[in-house]
């Protein structure tokens, strides 16, 4: 939520404009803190199920809250 580039594309970008530049993001960020929880990333990039429902799940907070 911090990142203000991010919150300038969904600002400025419809929802499904907005997910190309989320999900750069958020594997972005992922990969920094992979350390931090190894399980759930390995689960993650392994399993593209569980990492949409996650990228949707956080797509949908993270938009609605930066259009506030």
């Amino acid at each position: 939520m911090g990142d203000d580039t991010l919150k300038k594309q969904a600002q400025n970008n419809s929802k499904d404009n907005f997910r190309y530049a989320f999900k750069d993001a958020f594997e972005d960020k992922a990969y920094k803190r992979m350390d931090q929880n190894q399980e759930i990333f390995i689960k993650m990039m392994n399993d593209d199920d569980f990492q949409k429902a996650i990228v949707n799940y956080l797509l949908e907070r993270v938009y609605e809250a930066f259009q506030n």
